[in-house]
C-alpha cells in the first residue's frame, strides 16, 4: 500500500522526498520477502532482484531531483547498505562511495560517520568502525547511538564487561532516556548481574511508566535475586494490558506455580 501511494505522488510531483522514502519501502519488502517461507527459491531471487533494482534506482532518482540535499546520498548509502548483506555486487563500495559524497556536502555531520561505522561492523572491519565512532563521537560527545554500537561491537567481540561500561556512559550522558536504561539493564541480565539488571529495568520504568518490556525484564530481574512477590506485581500490570499475551502468563504462573515450571 505504501507503495502504491508513493507512486501516485510521484506522477503528481516528482520530489526527491518520495523517492527516498519510496526506496526504504522496496528495502522493507525485501526484508519481508525474505522471510516469506511459500514461495520457490527461483521466484524469490526474482523478485528480490527487481525490488533490488526498484530500491536502487529509486534512491537515485532522489540525487537527481536534488543532487545539493545531502540526506539523499545518505540515503543511498543506507540502500547499499542494507544489500551488502545479500551478496549484491559492489554494493559495500557504492555505499562507501556515497557516504563519502554526503561527509563533503555535511562534513560535520556526526550520523553520516555513524552511518559509516555501521557499514564497516557489518562487514566485519571492527577496528575500523572503532575508528569511525571515535570520530563521531568527537563531533558530538553525548552521542549515545555511537555509544552503543560501540558497546555492540564489544558484545561481539566477547568483552561484556566494556559493553556494559559504554552504556553505563550512555546512561550518564542521557538520564532522562528509559530506552538506555532498558539496553542497560539487558546487557546486565544477560552477565548475569541481576541486582545491577533490577536498578536499570526500575529505572527505565520510572521514567516511562508505558515501558511494557522493561516491566517484563524488570519482573525477570526480581525471579533472579529472589523477589518473586515483586516480580508478579509486575506480570499482573502487563496482564491486564495485555490479558492473552503467552510470555506472560507463563511468567505468572512460574511466580505462582513455581514447581511447574
Amino acid at each position: 500500500r505504501s507503495e502504491k501511494m508513493l507512486t501516485n505522488a510521484l506522477v503528481l510531483d516528482k520530489n526527491d522526498v518520495y523517492y527516498r522514502t519510496l526506496s526504504q519501502v522496496y528495502i522493507g519488502e525485501i526484508r519481508a520477502l525474505l522471510e516469506d517461507k511459500t514461495i520457490s527459491e527461483d521466484i524469490m531471487k526474482s523478485n528480490i532482484q527487481k525490488l533490488v533494482n526498484a530500491a536502487e534506482g529509486s534512491a537515485t532518482s532522489a540525487i537527481s531531483q536534488n543532487p545539493k540535499q545531502y540526506i539523499n546520498y545518505v540515503n543511498l548509502g543506507n540502500i547499499y547498505s542494507s544489500l551488502a548483506p545479500l551478496g549484491v555486487e559492489k554494493s559495500y563500495e557504492s555505499a562507501v562511495t556515497a557516504y563519502d559524497k554526503a561527509l563533503t556536502m555535511a562534513p560535520n555531520n556526526p550520523s553520516i560517520i555513524l552511518a559509516r561505522a555501521s557499514l564497516e561492523f557489518a562487514n566485519k572491519k571492527n577496528d575500523e568502525a572503532k575508528k569511525f565512532i571515535q570520530q563521531a563521537l568527537d563531533l558530538k560527545v553525548n552521542y549515545t547511538d555511537a555509544i552503543f554500537l560501540l558497546a555492540q561491537i564489544e558484545t561481539s567481540e566477547g568483552n561484556i564487561g566494556e559493553a556494559i561500561k559504554q552504556a553505563e556512559r550512555a546512561a550518564t550522558l542521557t538520564p532522562n532516556d528509559a530506552t538506555i536504561f532498558f539496553r542497560l539493564g539487558l546487557l546486565r541480565y544477560n552477565n548475569s548481574d541481576y541486582s545491577g539488571a533490577v536498578g536499570a529495568f526500575e529505572q527505565a520504568v520510572i521514567l516511562d511508566n508505558n515501558y511494557l518490556n522493561a516491566r517484563f525484564f524488570l519482573g525477570q530481574a526480581y525471579q533472579k535475586v529472589g523477589r518473586g512477590s515483586d516480580a508478579l506485581v509486575q506480570y499482573n500490570i502487563l496482564g491486564k494490558i495485555l490479558p492473552d499475551n503467552k510470555d506472560i502468563k507463563d511468567a505468572i504462573n512460574s511466580v505462582s506455580n513455581p514447581q511447574a515450571t
